[in-house]
């Protein structure tokens, strides 16, 4: 969230502006996630469509002046709170596409019948390592796209950023993503 960037959320520190341009050069795309990571369901049920259209653009601006390039894609806060087709077909008045991110594994066919529908996998050391394995064997050569995502946090107040999920060293997803490397599956 713009209003975010450089500063804490949910005491945890927020990626600053030199690290988003960084990622941008490095071919990486910045999304849109709302302007200070409300519930977009929340805000339209207590404050209506136009509480919410303020959320989507006031982000994608305030992102586009900071950063100087365009912000063609939304992410959904809040997993699964925020699957709504109405809110999809909201950010869809402003956006390419949107992603909402889910804790179910999930895959999205190629190609992309509805770029406000794509989901994103929530890795956690929750989901057992045979469904990823799984999943990694089903993707191998077929027509999907599978978006894991992984929240940066930081475990020393902002010095460091680190994956929460790869910190250990005898983690078994640490273990694991080293494989999707020698796969042969494309990563950005």
């Amino acid at each position: 969230p713009p209003l975010k960037i450089g500063g804490t959320l949910e005491n945890r520190p927020v990626v600053n502006e030199e690290d988003l341009k960084l990622l941008i050069h490095s071919g990486h795309e910045i999304a849109s996630h709302t302007l200070e990571h409300h519930n977009l369901l929340d805000v339209f049920n207590n404050k209506g469509e136009k509480a919410v259209r303020d959320e989507l653009v006031q982000s994608k601006v305030s992102l586009e002046a900071l950063l100087g390039t365009n912000i063609n894609s939304f992410v959904f806060p809040f997993i699964n709170d925020n699957n709504s087709p109405r809110l999809r077909q909201m950010a869809s008045e402003f956006y390419s596409s949107s992603r909402i991110t889910t804790e179910n594994i999930v895959l999205n066919e190629l190609p992309i019948k509805d770029p406000f529908s794509i989901m994103g996998v929530a890795v956690t050391q929750d989901v057992p390592m045979v469904s990823y394995n799984e999943l990694l064997e089903e993707v191998i050569g077929s027509d999907a796209w599978l978006i894991e995502v992984f929240h940066l946090v930081s475990s020393d107040g902002g010095n460091t950023y680190e994956c929460n999920l790869v910190s250990s060293p005898d983690n078994e997803l640490a273990n694991w993503l080293p494989s999707i490397s020698q796969s042969g599956i494309h990563q950005p």
